[in-house]
């Protein structure tokens, strides 16, 4: 009898998003990770209204073990309720995002800003961990730096140590 693979489970936000890419279609959308220890079908992709390059919100991604692939629970709609699927990541593009290591010292200065443990709208997807409001004037060490490149332009974001984690902050908030 096969065992069915372990599955790590992350959550993120569930406003993130990602696009449909062009050969979106070679792969199927599920009810379940595939090989997961779940009752698992697919859904054909006429029942959904998709097409290549369309934004599809994400609320969770599953690495499977042993084989290391990474799959995502996905929406077709903005709503936190609208029909959810799992879908492998090769159907999907994230916007671009390039890490480099970083010692600039950033400084606090707006506090509307989330913290968050990773770049928001990343393949890792993020969650908030905090606010920037209950650091701010505060000066740190930045670690990492991420520019993330949208059609329209781009956002860089820091990493910093809070209380012994790393912690995400886009530069909006300095």
């Amino acid at each position: 009898v096969a065992q069915p693979d372990t599955i790590r489970y992350h959550h993120g936000q569930g406003t993130e998003s990602a696009r449909l890419n062009s050969n979106y279609q070679k792969f199927r959308l599920y009810n379940h990770v595939k090989g997961s220890d779940y009752f698992t079908f697919y859904y054909n992709w006429n029942n959904v209204l998709a097409k290549s390059g369309q934004r599809v919100y994400l609320d969770a991604r599953g690495v499977k073990s042993p084989t290391k692939t990474t799959w995502y629970r996905v929406r077709f709609a903005k709503a936190a309720n609208a029909q959810k699927y799992w879908i492998y990541a090769g159907a999907l593009n994230f916007n671009p995002i390039e890490y480099s290591n970083s010692n600039r010292s950033i400084t606090i200065k707006h506090g509307r800003y989330a913290l968050r443990n990773h770049v928001y709208g990343s393949e890792y997807l993020s969650l908030v961990t905090g606010s920037a409001k209950s650091i701010l004037k505060r000066t740190y060490k930045a670690n990492k730096k991420a520019v993330k490149t949208y059609p329209t332009g781009k956002t860089t974001w820091y990493r910093f140590k809070l209380k012994g984690h790393n912690v995400w902050i886009c530069q909006q908030a300095l």
